[in-house]
């Protein structure tokens, strides 16, 4: 009989570990991208090439283009969404008007960020901060989107298509239970 091959639980960046990331982040930029990441699950780089004209603030949707070149249809939730207004005002963007195809994240001279220049900015948070590289990187903060929604209860094909995974096999790493979600289930806690 061959054996399986155990895939772990990807860890995901902790609530207070975001927080100190956010704190120590270098400017507005770098602090709204991981944002976004956290809050959008977006993978850095469709944060690096997201543009205005994919932002709708009116039904609070994203179009992120992922691996593949397959488009997906993103929720904004409410973090990221307080985050895209202020950039909106910030950066006096708004829907419709001549510059709609802007970077929502660009550097001084209109372009996007690099994914390596995200990462390395986030490295050196980390190792400042002595946080750990497992739970810390732009992608372990898509796995805390992910987790999240999960022990939200939000429906695994529903993560899924949020993801932007192309099978639902894909997103169930984040199905694992957690220490005394039996026992709370049992006493109706949850």
């Amino acid at each position: 009989m061959a054996r399986r091959s155990r895939r772990r639980v990807p860890k995901a960046t902790r609530d207070d570990e975001y927080r100190l990331l956010l704190a120590n982040a270098p400017d507005d930029l770098y602090r709204d991208i991981f944002i976004v990441c956290r809050w959008a699950g977006l993978r850095v780089a469709e944060a690096v090439g997201l543009r205005w004209e994919s932002v709708d603030l009116a039904r609070l949707q994203l179009t992120v283009t992922g691996k593949g070149d397959v488009e997906r249809a993103v929720d904004i939730l409410p973090e990221a969404e307080t985050m895209l207004r202020r950039r909106a005002v910030v950066l006096n963007h708004t829907e419709g008007r001549e510059g709609s195809d802007c970077y929502v994240f660009p550097k001084p001279d209109g372009q996007p960020l690099t994914t390596r220049a995200v990462q390395r900015i986030l490295q050196r948070i980390r190792e400042r901060l002595g946080l750990p590289q497992d739970r810390m990187t732009p992608h372990k903060l898509r796995h805390a989107y992910a987790t999240d929604l999960v022990n939200r209860g939000v429906p695994i094909h529903v993560v899924s298509a949020q993801l932007g995974h192309a099978s639902v096999a894909t997103t169930t790493i984040y199905l694992h239970a957690q220490p005394g979600q039996a026992r709370r289930y049992f006493e109706g806690v949850e």
